[in-house]
């Protein structure tokens, strides 16, 4: 059996059933001071300082002031920490002994569905109504969103929030596929969205602590359980199915890599 550290860090992914596995992981590890980061926020201020930079360019601000806010709280009393941050191998480096980190991924053409509807529902351009009423083609809305420069990072996720960052803690879109596979093993345990059981499983025969994790459906949630609406979006997503993995080429990699070597 392995003794949980004093810190834990979770790496939660997009729409990789982050919100339940970090409130159970706060409470099996008896934390007392969590800290969930405001993405928004974040990517808010990012933006701020990247409003004439290429999507590229945006994305590797965005990687390195995560890295910093990280770095910060680490330095604080909290002692579970989650949200949308990424994995820094420097920081590994420097806290691996006090800290342990842990992600879940997903099969990246769910993921990407699941990101796309989120997006479309949660932080819509028009009102949710119009899907409804047919004054917006979610066709349309969809297809706005497979085209834009950011879909080229939105289908990369996984890659990204693993790989994005080198051992030196530089910005490295280049190489965040072959980043995210050496990251990998750095990781205390690695669990699939599509597998939760599994996960707690393999973090109760290694830390014999008990995971109660509940799938919480964000996408039911926020379109209010408009099972109508839901079912035009999945039919439209569907009918992407060739770009959507296409988007996803380097993520359905790390995917199938991750299957092979950690589940």
């Amino acid at each position: 059996m392995n003794k949980l550290k004093p810190k834990t860090v979770y790496i939660h992914i997009p729409k990789c059933a982050g919100n339940s596995v970090f409130r159970s992981l706060h409470i099996a590890t008896g934390s007392k001071k969590n800290m969930m980061q405001d993405s928004i926020a974040i990517h808010n201020s990012a933006r701020l300082f990247s409003k004439l930079q290429d999507e590229d360019k945006f994305q590797e601000r965005l990687l390195l002031n995560k890295q910093v806010l990280l770095a910060f709280h680490l330095n604080q009393d909290f002692t579970c920490i989650g949200g949308h941050f990424v994995f820094c191998p420097l920081i590994h480096s420097s806290v691996s002994s006090e800290v342990n980190f842990f992600t879940l991924l997903r099969d990246p053409v769910k993921r990407l569905k699941s990101h796309i509807s989120y997006l479309l529902l949660a932080h819509p351009r028009t009102c949710v109504e119009d899907y409804m009423t047919g004054v917006v083609s979610i066709e349309e809305e969809i297809s706005v969103m497979l085209n834009d420069p950011l879909s080229k990072w939105l289908g990369r996720q996984q890659c990204l929030y693993l790989g994005g960052l080198n051992h030196k803690g530089d910005a490295d879109l280049e190489n965040c596929l072959d980043n995210a596979k050496k990251s990998l093993k750095l990781f205390d345990l690695i669990g699939f969205v599509d597998n939760l059981d599994n996960f707690t499983e393999s973090f109760f025969k290694k830390y014999k602590k008990t995971l109660i994790t509940k799938h919480q459906n964000t996408i039911q949630t926020v379109a209010n359980n408009n099972t109508i609406l839901l079912q035009k979006i999945n039919l439209c997503l569907n009918s992407h199915e060739k770009k959507i993995k296409e988007l996803s080429e380097l993520d359905i990699e790390l995917f199938d890599y991750a299957i092979k070597n950690f589940n």
